[in-house]
């Protein structure tokens, strides 16, 4: 099942490479564990990131990877990231 309806891999891209540049402004911890939440009823998405014993909200599908520092630059390897996500979701929705 496409999600592109609701994400897209350049929109997921953009949002990582922000969240990614505030951490490193932040002096953030890397490496970053990172996941896309999406709640395909209501059709909407979400990227959390950190330590997951944080994460409250367990409604929909999720999706995880990690970004390592020094990879902030590469345009590719956020492009990279975001298609893994929306791949791990579009293999859970099948389920789903």
């Amino acid at each position: 099942m496409s999600i592109k309806h609701i994400v897209t891999v350049e929109r997921l891209a953009s949002a990582l490479g922000s969240l990614f540049a505030d951490m490193r402004d932040l002096d953030g911890e890397f490496p970053l564990d990172v996941r896309l939440q999406v709640i395909p009823e209501s059709e909407q998405w979400e990227l959390h990131f950190g330590d997951s014993s944080y994460d409250t909200d367990h409604h929909g599908v999720w999706a995880d990877g990690v970004w390592a520092d020094g990879e902030l630059d590469g345009e590719t390897l956020l492009q990279d990231l975001a298609s893994d996500l929306i791949e791990q979701i579009e293999d859970a929705l099948s389920d789903y």
